[in-house]
């Protein structure tokens, strides 16, 4: 027995070494402990059918120890995972319990179908340590395919798609066609798109079937086409275009505004092309609009009268009411227009039967395209009576106005309301027209107003002296003479003699003023000393911020290189507008306008013959004043010294222009009119023929 007891104990000190002692029967229960791996069974899941063949599946499985019980398995989202537990798929209970028995069990992913679209993202899962078990392959992933369309913005267009339309068979062969398309984006709800007819077309509601201005792209399409039906007439016309417009939206991006549709006249016009019988005479003019975009443009061209009679071999007494103007194809055999609007203003030589020269004003009606020519012929007679040509005057004048309590003319144009004050030529009001008639302008003549009234006005042209300034009565001598008026046009000379007090003064001004339905063209003519051209006033018809201290939040400015600012914003352009060293700045473009985004309007102001000399701009405000301050805009200013002589400008013959439009919120588009309003078109005469017997 003793003997046996000394084996036992042998035993137990050779366990004890081996084991560790007090850890032997925990070594030993490891030792039996089964290893735990999982694998991703089911690894490429998808938001498609998330819960059947969209499930991914993890397996947890255990090698060696005893089935005979139940294995809790611990785990985790490791940190690799990029999917979101809870919003990416369904969560995860962190416990898998293989069942006594098995050896492994299975432990779904459900992703979420959401309407996101996202990269393919995987969840990571990681056994987590335990005494139950020891482990084996710690980590398996399940990638979640996303099934939502990329997120592309929409984005709409319109084209012709049948662009040659024709007054033959106007509903099958001769129609027209716009597809109105979504370039990008969803298909699966249907997109209303409006848009309308752009008023420069060539074309009226007489030529073509009219448009409902809506169109809706259906669901699951890109595109809906919108037929234009040309209206099959008797009249002889040119051809005639019909431009639909995209509005914008929120709902859309355009990236194509515009689709142009050509009307074709079926029309044959008599096989004699001397359009006037009654008239004996006539001079072929061509007017091209050159590299830029014309709208309802008048232009100027000088013409004699005696001249073309003398070529023709013949001479006479122009009668004046026997002039009329047509506008004819290019090939002369086919009239477009025979009524075509004009205006004959006399030169001051003016002779009927010895000089019969002047400028004849053509209203070249509509759209007319950049690098386009427009074909006219100019019909006159030396004897014979004719009735007086009658045209929609759309520029009149009163020459008896008044305008601040100062004589003033008044000429009422298209766009605008202008009173020009005679005492010293400058103007007091420009308003526009809508039913609030905003004045852009605002002068006061009440003393000590400042910025608030006594200090505005345009083109406030010499300093100090107050030339070409409502308000002031400087001038030694003034003379302004309404030289000629008309449907198409007025043309105003004021001449000052200014003392600008400094040596050698007084100092001669003369300014001429031309005044067309759409704008105003300015023309110094003579400059003794130094000037500037100025715009000193009230965009929208009030400077005036929201705390009465400020520059008015609504009105910005818009320089030629694209730059806006807020008018209270001080700025100087040392070279000149269009002048700089950036290619955005030296393209000579000189202009600048004004906007009212309350009032959706803007006035701009145009040097034509572009220089270096500083440009600028600042707002002066009146706080004392509920009518505000003024915007405080010159070519050819020096805003940055306090030297009272700060003109910069000694040109003769320098020109300006500027006029009000609607818009002025898409810079592009009132670039377009700006630059169609001020750039010259060309004018060449061509044949003087002699009706045939």
């Amino acid at each position: 027995m003793r003997k046996n007891k000394n084996r036992r104990s042998k035993r137990s000190a050779n366990s004890a070494v081996r084991f560790g002692g007090v850890e032997s029967l925990e070594s030993r229960r490891l030792l039996a402990a089964s290893t735990i791996s999982v694998l991703a069974t089911f690894p490429n899941a998808s938001e498609t059918s998330p819960t059947r063949t969209g499930r991914g599946e993890l397996l947890f499985s255990r090698t060696g120890g005893s089935f005979a019980s139940p294995l809790v398995v611990h785990y985790a989202l490791n940190n690799t995972s990029t999917a979101t537990s809870g919003a990416d798929f369904q969560a995860l209970s962190g416990v898998a319990t293989i069942p006594a028995g098995k050896k492994s069990v299975a432990v779904n992913v459900i992703p979420v179908d959401d309407a996101i679209h996202e990269n393919t993202e995987k969840v990571v899962v990681k056994i987590t340590a335990n005494s139950a078990y020891k482990i084996g392959t710690s980590t398996a992933t399940v990638n979640i395919a996303d099934n939502d369309p990329v997120n592309i913005p929409t984005t709409v267009g319109v084209y012709a798609t049948f662009y040659n339309a024709s007054e033959t068979s106007p509903h099958r062969t001769g129609r027209g066609e716009f597809l109105f398309s979504r370039v990008t984006g969803a298909t699966n709800q249907p997109l209303a798109l409006q848009y309308y007819v752009r008023n420069t077309s060539t074309a009226s509601s007489n030529d073509y079937e009219a448009l409902s201005g809506t169109v809706t792209i259906p669901a699951g399409k890109r595109s809906a086409a919108v037929n234009l039906f040309p209206i099959d007439d008797a009249t002889v016309e040119s051809a005639e275009t019909v431009i639909a417009v995209v509005k914008d939206s929120p709902n859309y991006t355009i990236v194509h505004r515009t689709a142009t549709v050509t009307i074709a006249d079926n029309d044959v016009a008599p096989s004699n092309d001397w359009f006037d019988n009654t008239r004996r005479y006539r001079k072929a003019i061509d007017i091209s609009s050159g590299s830029f975009a014309r709208n309802n443009q008048p232009v100027d061209n000088t013409i004699n009268f005696t001249d073309i009679l003398d070529d023709l071999g013949t001479s006479g007494s122009l009668v004046a009411n026997s002039i009329r103007v047509i506008e004819v194809s290019a090939d002369g055999h086919t009239q477009i227009d025979g009524n075509v609007p004009f205006q004959f203003d006399h030169d001051s030589n003016f002779d009927a039967s010895s000089q019969a020269s002047g400028d004849l004003i053509i209203l070249t009606k509509g759209a007319t395209a950049a690098n386009a020519t427009r074909h006219y012929q100019v019909y006159f007679d030396t004897t014979g009576s004719f009735s007086a040509p009658s045209f929609t005057a759309l520029v009149t004048t009163d020459a008896n106005s008044s305008d601040q309590g100062q004589a003033a003319i008044k000429i009422d144009t298209q766009n605008a309301t202008y009173w020009l004050q005679k005492e010293n030529g400058g103007f007091s009001s420009i308003e526009d027209k809508s039913a609030q008639h905003n004045d852009w302008l605002g002068f006061d003549p009440a003393g000590g107003s400042g910025s608030a009234g006594e200090f505005r006005g345009t083109p406030n042209a010499v300093f100090p002296g107050g030339g070409f300034h409502p308000g002031f009565t400087t001038g030694a001598t003034t003379a302004t003479v309404l030289v000629n008026s008309g449907p198409l046009k007025t043309t105003i000379e004021t001449t000052l003699s200014v003392d600008k007090q400094i040596s050698g003064g007084p100092f001669t001004y003369k300014m001429r003023y031309e005044i067309y339905p759409t704008f105003v063209r300015a023309t110094m003519v003579q400059a003794d000393d130094s000037y500037w051209f100025l715009y000193e006033g009230t965009p929208g018809g009030s400077a005036t911020g929201s705390s009465n201290s400020s520059a008015d939040p609504n009105d910005t400015v818009f320089r030629s290189d694209g730059t806006s600012d807020n008018i209270g914003t001080e700025w100087h352009d040392d070279d000149g507008l269009g002048n700089g060293s950036d290619a955005a700045d030296s393209d000579g473009e000189e202009w600048v306008y004004f906007r009212d985004s309350a009032v959706n309007k803007f006035i701009y102001f145009v040097h034509n013959d572009s220089d270096d000399l500083e440009d600028s701009s600042h707002f002066q405000n009146d706080p004392n004043s509920v009518n505000g301050g003024m915007t405080v805009f010159g070519f050819g200013r020096d805003n940055e010294t306090v030297d009272p002589n700060r003109e910069k400008m000694t040109a003769q013959n320098n020109t300006f222009t500027f006029g009000l439009a609607d818009g002025g919120g898409v810079f592009s588009d009132s670039k377009t009119l700006i630059d169609g309003v001020y750039h010259d078109v060309s004018v060449s005469l061509g044949s003087s023929d002699i009706r045939p017997s």
